[in-house]
């Protein structure tokens, strides 16, 4: 059993695409069982529309993200510990998200 972990969030709608045409491409000519995660449902749906949204809606999370780690100003955590760590990072995206959810 192989695995294979592809990120196309960055290289955008049609990289993945071509990447998801390669995918059953292989499976059809040369692959038994193939499994695929598509978290934007275009290896289900071949739904171009609902791709791009999908795409959109993560790149909007993923700045909102950034955005509210990048402006925090408050304390850091003293000791410096990865749990510390997190504990924060979830404080401060559940005051932000919190906030209304979709800033």
């Amino acid at each position: 059993m192989y695995q294979v972990h592809v990120k196309t969030q960055f290289a955008g709608p049609d990289v993945h695409i071509a990447l998801v045409k390669l995918l059953k491409y292989l499976e059809k000519k040369y692959l038994d069982a193939v499994e695929v995660t598509d978290e934007g449902d275009y290896w289900e749906t071949e739904d171009r529309a609902r791709l791009e949204k999908n795409f959109d809606t993560l790149t909007h999370f993923i700045k909102v993200v950034g955005d509210a780690l990048e402006n925090y100003q408050g304390p850091m955590p003293e000791d410096g510990s990865p749990r510390s760590l997190a504990d924060l990072i979830e404080k401060i995206l559940r005051e932000k998200l919190g906030k209304g959810g979709n800033d």
